[in-house]
């Protein structure tokens, strides 16, 4: 699996309609959240996106649901990330 990147799954246990995305660095991997089940969310996330990534491509602009998240939910949780890790 590709390092450095977020990814989305569906939980193993607890609601089915729900994801969990997590980081996962060189080293080991971190949760970051969860929130309810969005197709195009589980699509653009299966199989991780670096921040460079997103940052560079900015194809999740096209769609709007994947601008609000990726601009809204998961910019707060990746500088909530960073702070602690520091």
């Amino acid at each position: 699996m590709r390092k450095n990147v977020i990814y989305a799954v569906q939980p193993v246990s607890g609601p089915v309609l729900c994801l969990d995305f997590y980081y996962r660095s060189k080293r080991d991997k971190h949760y970051l959240f969860s929130c309810p089940y969005r197709r195009c969310l589980h699509l653009y996330f299966a199989d991780g996106r670096s921040i460079r990534e997103l940052r560079d491509n900015r194809d999740w602009l096209r769609n709007r649901k994947l601008t609000i998240f990726v601009e809204g939910r998961l910019k707060k949780s990746l500088r909530r990330f960073y702070e602690c890790e520091r």
